[in-house]
């Protein structure tokens, strides 16, 4: 992925006035921005036309970036640095890669020589406004009657796992990410015995029971039948493997398939996985 680039087509004047684009628009697409820069996607292209395009009614993002109004609003103070950056070069269309000779079509509308079509025949991903049909991922491109399935974001944790889905990001720093803030961490897993262990047969397996821990609360993960999850008992057979500052922690598993286990213990809520069993090994000893 050589870079974002910013979808204008994504703005036809859907927000009521400059609080409501400010308070609404920018907040998704600077956390989206974020998570670009994060992993190290640093170009923004976007169309040398872009300042222009309107935002509300009657405004366009140029004008609403130097109204006075900016200075009475939290979000517009907060974002007016990520706007700037956004109406500023590298702009693609000084070296435009989509055919000017081809045809670009998506949802039936001509969107040859927009942002659009240009991501079409880029390695790079698109990054759209909310409230518009741009929605959604991926954006179906058509060129002259052959379809291309275009990256797109809209808000924050959605880049990495099309990074992910394409195999530019590993299963550890998706997971990272992903779960980052939920009752999931991963920060103090075992370099070894960690996402090492987990191969792409898998790896789906992982990701679905880490998505099911962490959207459940804590009684419905006591109860769950699938999860299993339990204390983990610290005798003769199993004490080697937890120091004694983790075993007074208290180490807790939960069952991610019939063979495969995740280890680790909670503080504040969270739970911080320490190690994997993907053989059992563990798992029978205590």
């Amino acid at each position: 992925m050589d870079g974002i680039i910013i979808n204008e087509l994504s703005l036809n004047g859907q927000f009521n006035d400059g609080r409501d684009f400010w308070t609404t628009a920018m907040p998704p697409f600077h956390k989206a921005l974020q998570d670009a820069l994060s992993l190290d996607v640093k170009l923004l292209f976007k169309r040398s036309s872009f300042y222009g395009a309107l935002a509300t009614p009657d405004r366009t993002i140029h004008s609403l970036l130097i109204d006075r109004e900016t200075r009475t609003i939290d979000e517009a103070r907060r974002y007016k640095s990520a706007l700037a950056r956004a109406i500023n070069d590298p702009f693609w269309d000084e070296e435009p890669r989509q055919d000017y000779d081809s045809v670009y079509i998506t949802d039936g509308n001509d969107v040859s020589g927009s942002s659009v079509a240009e991501a079409a025949d880029r390695p790079s991903c698109l990054l759209s406004f909310v409230r518009s049909r741009y929605e959604k991922h991926p954006v179906v491109v058509s060129k002259n009657g052959t379809d291309i399935a275009v990256n797109n974001i809209w808000k924050d944790r959605q880049l990495h796992s099309i990074m992910f889905a394409n195999g530019d990001l590993s299963l550890e720093k998706y997971a990272e990410i992903h779960f980052k803030d939920t009752k999931l961490n991963f920060s103090k897993i075992d370099s070894v015995y960690g996402f090492s262990l987990i191969d792409n047969e898998n790896q789906s397996e992982f990701i679905d029971s880490f998505y099911k821990f962490a959207t459940l609360d804590w009684p419905e993960i006591a109860t769950d039948k699938g999860l299993d999850y339990k204390d983990y008992s610290k005798n003769r057979k199993s004490k080697r493997y937890f120091s004694n500052e983790l075993w007074l922690k208290g180490v807790k598993k939960f069952r991610v398939t019939r063979r495969n286990r995740c280890f680790g213990f909670v503080e504040n809520g969270v739970f911080y996985v320490l190690r994997f069993d993907v053989d059992h090994e563990l798992s029978n000893l205590g």
